[in-house]
């Protein structure tokens, strides 16, 4: 069994793969008419004897170029089929209902499209090593630095969009970016570093262990959208739903379900489907007491 808060779950993981592999194996079609297949050709056609010079610079061009191409487009592609669900407010409460966290969901989407992508990748790859090495052209060192050429741009400058997601040097720039005030950033910043280094967050009460300093460039800026809304807030109550003092003791008469509880059941998890579920369910609850 999974731990409760696991970041990964295998039986979605493999639905996706199921669900995506046609857009996978179209990604591994294309990269072979890139890689391999050209590198084949132009060894073949080769007036002399090719050298492993001639081999890297070929693998290492695309590598970085194609890498960058294809890791844009195809992350779009990837990212459009893994959060499809999102557009569609049904579909989103039907994901959020399940019995998986909204972390889980989203680093298990995120995790599929990562593996297809480098899994490409590695395919590909692997077929031009080998076909450099037939010729006695390979160069492990070139192979692995435009692999990872190309891995990176699939992690990395390929999400950056210029609309969704920024990327600059300082924070000034970023705001310009984001079109927001570049003073006000710095100073929401800034005040974020300095309770990085107290430990304490006077303005959201984030953790301690939590807080990590916005200090090195570059940095990124991503558009969030509110697709589903709910609290983890309201008043104190205990399993029967009565409203407890600030010393705990009951206050008789007074109960709180839904949204206006702070429950222990989800206290650091709350949306959508499992929130309707809850404000039923206390609702009836509630209802069962007052009845007594």
């Amino acid at each position: 069994m999974q731990s409760a808060t696991s970041f990964f779950n295998r039986a979605l993981f493999r639905k996706n793969l199921q669900r995506f592999w046609p857009l996978w194996l179209g990604y591994v079609l294309i990269w072979l008419l890139l890689l391999p297949l050209p590198l084949l050709n132009e060894l073949a056609d080769y007036h002399g004897v090719p050298t492993v010079a001639d081999a890297s610079y070929y693998l290492l061009q695309i590598g970085a170029y194609g890498g960058l191409v294809m890791g844009a487009v195809f992350g779009i592609f990837f990212a459009m089929a893994m959060f499809a669900y999102l557009t569609n407010p049904r579909a989103t409460q039907g994901f959020h209902s399940m019995p998986v966290r909204r972390e889980t969901l989203y680093a298990t989407n995120y995790l599929t499209g990562l593996v297809c992508m480098v899994s490409a990748l590695v395919l590909a790859f692997a077929l031009a090593g080998i076909t450099a090495a037939c010729f006695g052209a390979l160069n492990l060192t070139a192979l692995g630095t435009a692999l990872l050429a190309a891995v990176l741009s699939v992690l990395l400058d390929a999400a950056v969009d210029g609309t969704e997601v920024v990327k600059a040097d300082t924070i000034e720039e970023l705001a310009a970016l984001m079109g927001v005030d570049a003073d006000t950033l710095v100073k929401s910043v800034e005040t974020y570093n300095t309770a990085c280094v107290t430990g304490n967050d006077t303005e959201f009460g984030k953790g301690a262990s939590n807080l990590t300093a916005i200090d090195a460039a570059p940095y990124y800026a991503v558009r969030i959208y509110v697709c589903t809304g709910g609290t983890i807030a309201g008043v104190k109550t205990n399993l029967d739903f009565q409203v407890l003092r600030e010393d705990g003791s009951v206050i008789n008469g007074l109960y709180a379900g839904g949204e206006t509880s702070n429950r222990e059941m989800y206290a650091y998890a709350y949306s959508s489907g499992s929130g309707v579920g809850y404000a039923l369910a206390s609702g009836r609850q509630i209802g069962m007491n007052l009845m007594k």
